[in-house]
């Protein structure tokens, strides 16, 4: 009886050790644009190189001019930021539509006593840019736009 149940146990284990390897798992395969998963078998041997498609592509920046200009004449230096003598730079990522309008601004790299906010309402309030471009088409765009707080005296 125990060599029965011994060999019965040994048979259903290598029924399961040979399901398992036929079972099939998910490998994430990158192709340089986007990830694709593939089913393979375990005893299947898989090798794929792909090489995303490459275009000459002809980019131009989205510009503003007169950016300076504009931020001097706009940006209102806080008065808590003056009272305490704070100077330096905000760094704010404005959001681009393909028309060149300010969808969004973010705040990058911080300066605090008022001056973050100011940044933030005068980027969010300015005209259009003209829009960035890839291959002659107008495309969204992001691009950091520092702003100077100097006192002067």
């Amino acid at each position: 009886m125990k060599n029965s149940i011994i060999s019965t146990a040994i048979i259903l284990i290598g029924f399961a050790l040979h399901l398992q390897a036929q079972q099939t798992e998910t490998i994430a395969i990158n192709t340089g644009i986007y990830a694709t998963q593939l089913e393979t078998g375990f005893q299947n041997a898989l090798s794929i190189k792909r090489q995303a498609p490459e275009f000459p592509v002809e980019m131009k920046a989205a510009r503003f001019e007169g950016l300076q200009s504009y931020v001097a004449a706009h940006l209102s230096y806080p008065r808590s930021a003056r009272e305490n003598n704070i100077e330096g730079i905000v760094k704010v990522l404005v959001q681009l539509s393909p028309e060149g309008k300010v969808l969004d601004a973010q705040i990058v790299k911080s300066l605090g006593y008022g001056c973050d906010e100011a940044a933030l309402d005068m980027a969010l309030n300015m005209p259009r840019w003209q829009p960035a471009m890839c291959n002659g088409a107008p495309i969204p765009a992001e691009i950091v736009v520092p702003v100077a707080f100097r006192l002067t005296l």
